[in-house]
């Protein structure tokens, strides 16, 4: 279960993971994702914040509650979030079809901007080895794309990504969770 937000910090609802990636391929915030992508192609860098205020945000991690202005996690989801903000289209190409074809790769999206690509991972292990398997993920996902331009935000357990729109995005749900050790070559 992951949570989803909207501004600010109000949560709107906890549902399984397939469920925001499914809103994310059948554009259910096409609409706002659309008028995001338009403004920032345009440079309208003031209309900027007040539309991503709009769209809505979820937190890979797990389930969170707010208890006194603070985010307090329920349960941990075992996902790991990961972001390449900016890509040549070619690299876009060349980088979603590893991801796709990745045995640890559970979901991969354009993300919201329309220039990036997000993906997520599933872990082996619990919270407290959170920031561990992803730093494991980091290194071994920025040598296999060879891009030095990985996004670190998801190693927060409190980081929230804003949904977008990708018709093509891709789910496996038969992924393998990435080890905290193991055979993984880089």
């Amino acid at each position: 279960m992951v949570t989803l937000f909207g501004y600010p910090k109000r949560i709107v609802s906890v549902l399984p993971l397939i469920t925001f990636i499914s809103q994310i391929k059948r554009g259910k915030y096409e609409d706002m994702v659309e008028r995001f992508r338009d403004m920032h192609l345009r440079e309208l860098d003031t209309l900027l914040e007040p539309q991503s205020r709009m769209i809505p945000k979820f937190t890979i991690a797990g389930n969170f509650k707010i208890e006194h202005q603070q985010l307090e996690m329920i349960t941990y989801s075992h996902y790991l979030f990961f972001e390449i903000k900016y890509l040549h289209p070619r690299e876009y190409e060349n980088a979603k079809s590893f991801l796709v074809r990745s045995p640890y790769v559970f979901a991969v999206f354009r993300n919201t901007l329309g220039h990036g690509i997000c993906f997520i991972l599933r872990s082996e292990k619990e919270m407290e080895f959170h920031a561990q398997i992803f730093r494991r993920a980091y290194r071994y996902f920025e040598k296999k794309l060879g891009t030095k331009r990985l996004s670190k935000e998801g190693g927060d357990l409190q980081h929230f990504c804003l949904m977008s729109f990708d018709s093509k995005a891709h789910i496996n749900i038969a992924c393998i969770p990435f080890p905290l050790r193991g055979s993984i070559k880089y």
